[in-house]
């Protein structure tokens, strides 16, 4: 499997995590930030008091499901329940493979832990490249380990 990052760009209108997301949290405080749209967040954010409704980050795609900590030191997103979460995530690699996948969507309920990610909403999401086009053996990078 394509290793590598993937990039998010969201917005969260209310959530029960109060200090990391929507218009509760400080966007000062939260400890998600970065990637390609970073500079664009902040700068709207600071435009509406400071607020974390906007929010963009860089993670990695093959997210240990248990929990542990990313390649990066970050935690895990602790449990929580949003109102009114729209998404966008962006992955693309040739790192150990070739993985390709874009995902959209809009809540408007959404639970979110370690374990699941469980959205009350519509959702765009891409296949599998492999599965789209049968190339999975063509794709693979046999000098990967």
């Amino acid at each position: 499997m394509a290793s590598g990052t993937k990039q998010h760009f969201g917005l969260t209108v209310l959530s029960s995590n109060k200090t990391e997301d929507g218009l509760t949290a400080d966007f000062d405080n939260t400890k998600r930030k970065g990637g390609i749209t970073a500079a664009g967040v902040a700068a709207i954010n600071g435009k509406i008091g400071n607020k974390a409704l906007f929010n963009s980050y860089e993670e990695d795609n093959n997210r240990n499901p248990l929990g542990e900590a990313d390649i990066r030191g970050l935690p895990p997103p602790k449990m929580a329940v949003k109102v009114v979460d729209v998404y966008a995530d962006g992955f693309i690699s040739k790192d150990k493979g070739v993985g390709l996948f874009v995902d959209l969507g809009v809540d408007a309920l959404k639970l979110e832990s370690k374990l699941v990610n469980l959205g009350v909403g519509a959702r765009c999401d891409t296949a599998a490249l492999e599965h789209l086009t049968g190339a999975g053996l063509l794709l693979y990078d046999s000098r990967a380990s």
